[in-house]
């Protein structure tokens, strides 16, 4: 039986404040499955795409910035005989996913981990040791519903010997609360080089502070309450609102997305009753109860 929570709205909050640093997995790479595979990162290829397909791309290294142990990645060389494919696949890493494409050697990154802020910049420590025309490149990419919102890269082509901070400023293109984040590390851009080492550590996440609409935290109307199943939900925010109702079960009888300050709903084929609407409007949820009488 699935459990509907209560929501506490406190209609004078005007920013969500959420500490997002917890939202970058094993941001200090001080746990790995195994000495190529980062607790919580991707960074090697191990599947069957027409052909078998097995390559790595990182390692754990004791050569840190603080902690036990950091990430190096360097770039593999990719060789598959039966395409005649001999090139240089860029060493990655990322805590979302990827799709390979074994024409052409391309690899997108996608997915993400949930996050529920929108942070400002993401700062790390790095060393680069680069073969002349390499250069390292870390890309972050915060998405809503599957949609890319907000993206920053950092990139260097130089020898950094030390470990040196970066700091990477997020650009939003839209006002949406993201859902998700990726952060990739690339070892090379689309010229990479074998030899090339790019080492990171101690990532964070700076700003998590959510802005909200006022309108997000208003108080939503549901008219006629009892109904014979056909009612009115009044939104005061309606920008991407999923609504989803259940019954007394917690069986979902319906959802919609909405674009509308106003949604007529008809439930007057399900039994009299009652029911439990649950409103999302991205910032926060609402839950509300309507009774149906026949």
């Amino acid at each position: 039986m699935k459990k509907i929570g209560t929501l506490i709205l406190l209609f004078f909050v005007f920013l969500c404040f959420t500490d997002a640093k917890a939202q970058i997995p094993n941001a200090g790479f001080e746990t790995w499955i195994s000495d190529s595979s980062a607790t919580g990162w991707l960074s090697e290829v191990d599947t069957v795409v027409l052909v078998p397909l097995k390559f790595k791309c990182a390692v754990k290294t004791t050569d840190k910035h603080s902690g036990a142990s950091a990430i190096k990645l360097f770039p593999y060389h990719l060789i598959i005989t039966a395409f005649a494919t001999d090139t240089i696949i860029p060493g990655f890493a990322t805590i979302g996913g990827i799709n390979f494409n074994i024409l052409t050697q391309r690899i997108e990154f996608i997915k993400g981990v949930p996050i529920n802020a929108r942070p400002t910049n993401i700062t790390g420590w790095y060393k680069y040791t680069p073969v002349v025309g390499d250069t390292c490149n870390v890309l972050v990419y915060l998405r809503r519903k599957g949609n890319q919102i907000g993206y920053g890269r950092f990139q260097d082509k130089n020898t950094v010997s030390t470990y040196t901070q970066f700091n990477i400023p997020i650009t939003y293109d839209s006002a949406s609360m993201p859902d998700t984040i990726d952060v990739v590390l690339l070892s090379s851009g689309t010229n990479a080089q074998l030899g090339s080492e790019f080492l990171v550590d101690d990532l964070a996440v700076v700003g998590g502070s959510g802005i909200m609409p006022l309108e997000a935290l208003l108080p939503i109307n549901i008219y006629p309450n009892p109904s014979t199943g056909n009612f009115n939900v009044e939104l005061p925010y309606y920008n991407d609102v999923k609504i989803r109702i259940f019954d007394i079960l917690g069986t979902e009888v319906f959802s919609t997305l909405s674009n509308n300050n106003l949604v007529s709903i008809d439930l007057s084929d399900k039994s009299k009753g009652l029911y439990f609407i649950e409103i999302d409007n991205g910032y926060n949820k609402q839950i509300k109860k309507i009774s149906i009488i026949k």
